[in-house]
């Protein structure tokens, strides 16, 4: 193996991220490149403290962390009446609120390049790799052993793996955030149309074809054959492919990060699940097109216009008081195994902190009783605490008691997360997604366009295929 070139290949390892090798890799990263040595604070070094101003002529009387977020303004609202909370709790800390309104990603590299960044800040899956990889977020193993507020054994394993990555540089995986909440792939479905159309409702243990059948059923059209309503609908378009291909025993990316979506051992399996995907709109017409879907209203669910609306579990929000109709929740259909998404967000302390132990306390708040009830009454997230979720995850103000909402944790034995990595999120954005799309408007096949997005791939690493 001598004399290869380097390259990165990213997978997981019981759920958590691994990495193996690295290359450099998309402009973020090289953005990320120039923050790497600082993480400072209003055009400070990150050597500059900042205090919270006292009395006029007086003294400094505390810290002030600034906190950077995304979100809508009654949820930052609400953040805000949170935290003037925690600063009771913390006299000798205030937070400022950095909220980013759009463009949040830009936002963060550029502010991180610049050495302004932020003492904590929000970050999604797809921006963690690149994050960790740059070293520019401070390890929390160290606060955790030491601090016996915080019991990671008291939080849903799933979510707690979640949190972990190994970089280049790391033998072990290491802890970048506290498992804060969680949300899974569920089905919505419209009990008002399913009982008048005379079809039963979904089953634990549904297949593909009870979900096509119960779609077919379920779509109206007039007699120009305009859909007036349709069966089903998928946020995510060119990522709940995934999960089908999961869900048929296929798989896109291997253990150790490397594109396997077009594998003799998997290509069959995933393209039979994107063919799928595809004839519920060109075949079936069961589902809207990406066309027709911006022609729908903004909640075509609770418009009436799809009887199921498979999308991740923060919609729930949307549904706290809704009236228009009876409604439940599904866990995904099934092909040869079950399988579903895992998301979720979680703040993160940046690494040249001055703060670091104030900023530990703010992450704390965030796995506290107090937060983790809020986040979960108020339909923010499910509470990542079992307890906490088993006490107050099952019976959400503003949500119908009849609703399942322990399937929101239920399905977390098979639920996986969106496959990471630096490399491997630009694969899935420059050549996955364009594949998926061409294969959902019916102008590609699935199993020569998987096969093609293989040889290339061989191609340009002809050594990965020799070692798998």
């Amino acid at each position: 193996m001598a004399g290869r070139s380097p390259t990165v290949r990213h997978g997981r390892v019981d759920g958590a991220v691994r990495t193996t090798r690295h290359r450099p890799v998309a402009v973020l990263v090289a953005c990320l490149c120039l923050a790497a040595t600082d993480c400072g604070e209003n055009g400070r070094p990150a050597g500059a403290r900042q205090e919270r101003p006292g009395p006029p002529g007086g003294e400094p009387d505390g810290v002030v962390l600034r906190y950077m977020i995304w979100g809508k303004e009654n949820e930052v609202r609400e953040l805000r009446a949170a935290l003037d909370g925690f600063e009771r709790a913390n006299p000798d800390v205030s937070v400022e609120l950095i909220h980013v309104t759009g463009f949040y990603q830009v936002k963060l590299t550029t502010m991180l390049a610049g050495g302004v960044a932020p003492d904590v800040f929000m970050v999604h899956a797809a921006m963690f790799p690149a994050l960790a990889e740059r070293e520019l977020l401070l390890p929390l193993d160290e606060f955790v052993a030491r601090d016996p507020d915080v019991d990671l054994g008291a939080f849903f394993p799933e979510v707690v793996r979640a949190c972990r990555y190994r970089t280049a540089r790391t033998e072990e995986l290491v802890l970048y955030q506290l498992p804060v909440s969680f949300g899974t792939t569920l089905v919505f479905y419209n009990k008002d149309l399913f009982d008048a159309a005379g079809v039963p409702y979904p089953e634990d243990d549904w297949t593909w074809e009870d979900f096509l059948e119960k779609a077919k059923r379920l779509t109206v059209r007039d007699e120009k054959g305009r859909a007036l309503r349709f069966g089903s609908l998928n946020v995510g378009r060119w990522l709940t492919p995934f999960m089908f291909m999961w869900q048929n025993g296929g798989e896109v990316f291997d253990e150790e990060g490397g594109l396997v979506i077009g594998k003799n051992e998997f290509l069959e399996k995933n393209a039979e699940a994107l063919r799928y995907c595809a004839d519920l709109e060109v075949t079936h017409r069961v589902q809207p097109t990406a066309s027709v879907t911006e022609s729908l209203p903004s909640n075509p669910f609770e418009a009436g216009r799809v009887a199921m609306f498979m999308t991740g579990t923060w919609h729930l929000n949307q549904m706290r008081g809704f009236e228009g109709f009876r409604w439940d929740l599904a866990p995904p259909p099934r092909r040869r195994r079950r399988a579903t998404l895992h998301f979720g967000g979680s703040p993160v302390i940046c690494r040249r902190t001055e703060h670091p132990e104030e900023a530990w306390r703010l992450l704390k708040f965030f796995v506290s009783d107090e937060w983790q009830r809020y986040t979960t009454e108020n339909a923010r997230g499910t509470a990542a605490k079992i307890a906490i979720e088993k006490e107050y995850g099952r019976r959400i103000p503003g949500i119908p008691a009849e609703v399942r909402l322990e399937l929101v944790s239920g399905v977390l034995p098979w639920a996986r997360p969106i496959p990471l990595g630096i490399e491997i999120s630009e694969i899935m954005e420059q050549r996955i997604a364009p594949l998926v799309e061409k294969v959902m408007m019916g102008d590609a096949d699935a199993r020569e366009e998987m096969q093609a997005l293989q040889r290339e791939a061989d191609l340009a690493c002809p050594y990965c295929s020799t070692m798998r």
